[in-house]
């Protein structure tokens, strides 16, 4: 039976607390009174439970539990807030309390409609020896809605077609730190491409801000607690004509030359122009310069260059011996053919 009634109440206080965290702390419970009244200084490591704002919630004291039949008292840091006995709960502050899965009575304390003021260490002592349970701190986790003329901040908040945007979402209290989710008519904003984005604390930036940006726009700040939510409507600059205004960004052009100079494959490319540019040059003065039947033929020598040239040559531009163009080798025509 005693059994049986323990699994009852672990599944009871599980599912109580289905929404808790629970990590542990250390808390320092100093000058306790034990039974011979004296004062003892006592580091005791306590449970943290991060518990959502308007739950329910309920706290197992192990020392009349486990025991023997007999009577317990739950303090709430250092304060008295119920009695309880092996065969009965208690329920914080008297509150209200209603729920299709009854608790077994067996020493437990009850939080019901759990706000800011519940948060604190709680544990139970029991009476007859002054045993005394796990300490459990409770930490409240919640999310403060956003008042109701509350919207998202865009700057500007009325751009122009290809004008930057950043959209901020308003500011509220939330215990564990709440993620930011941006909607655009009602669907999740696209982040596929590098025009938008979002920052690690939610700021919303458009590079250029399109046509097809035009809308209503949500962004919604949650955890597991709750959410809460801000909407505004943004649309773009118009002519008298009722065209929109565009906005040549010059940045964009910019920073694409600053890629593309950044990148090797630009230079490799610029070297392979430069090389092709040379060679086509050394071919041209080669056509140029070695032209068939030109009286006097150039050689890309040097020194036969220089000779070639009667301007060029030494001894105040006189040929002192000048060279033939070709050499033929002649016969007289009267000389007879050697057989």
């Amino acid at each position: 039976m005693e059994r049986n009634q323990f699994i009852e109440a672990i599944v009871i206080c599980a599912l109580l607390s289905v929404n808790a965290t629970v990590s542990p702390t250390t808390s320092n419970r100093s000058l306790r009174l034990n039974e011979d009244g004296r004062q003892r200084s006592r580091m005791k490591m306590a449970n943290e439970m991060l518990v959502p704002r308007y739950s329910t919630t309920a706290l197992m004291c192990e020392p009349v539990f486990t025991g023997n039949s007999g009577s317990a008292k739950w303090f709430h840091d250092g304060v008295v807030v119920a009695n309880v006995t092996s065969t009965s709960n208690a329920v914080l502050h008297n509150r209200i309390y209603r729920s299709e899965q009854p608790v077994p009575d067996v020493g437990f304390l009850i939080i019901t409609n759990i706000s800011l003021d519940d948060e604190g260490e709680y544990w139970c002592r029991r009476d007859e020896n002054g045993q005394e349970g796990d300490a459990v701190k409770i930490v409240i986790a919640y999310v403060d809605q956003f008042p109701h003329d509350s919207r998202p901040l865009f700057y500007p908040s009325r751009p122009s077609i290809g004008e930057r945007v950043v959209a901020e979402c308003p500011h509220t209290r939330a215990i564990p730190s709440p993620s930011i989710t941006w909607f655009l008519n009602g669907e999740t904003v696209d982040l596929s491409s590098r025009r938008v984005d979002v920052t690690s604390n939610g700021t919303l930036k458009i590079s250029q801000f399109l046509i097809q940006d035009i809308g209503l726009y949500e962004c919604m700040l949650s955890n597991f607690a709750g959410r809460t939510t801000a909407k505004v409507f943004v649309d773009a600059k118009r002519l008298k004509d009722g065209r929109f205004r565009e906005v040549t960004d010059i940045s964009i052009f910019t920073n694409a030359c600053r890629g593309l100079f950044q990148n090797g494959i630009l230079w490799f490319l610029i070297g392979c122009l430069a090389t092709s540019c040379v060679v086509l040059f050394y071919l041209l003065c080669a056509m140029l310069f070695l032209r068939p039947g030109a009286r006097n033929r150039i050689t890309l020598q040097p020194t036969l260059f220089l000779r070639s040239h009667p301007s060029l040559a030494p001894g105040f531009r006189k040929v002192i011996v000048p060279i033939p163009d070709l050499c033929r080798a002649t016969r007289p025509q009267n000389t007879p053919q050697m057989l």
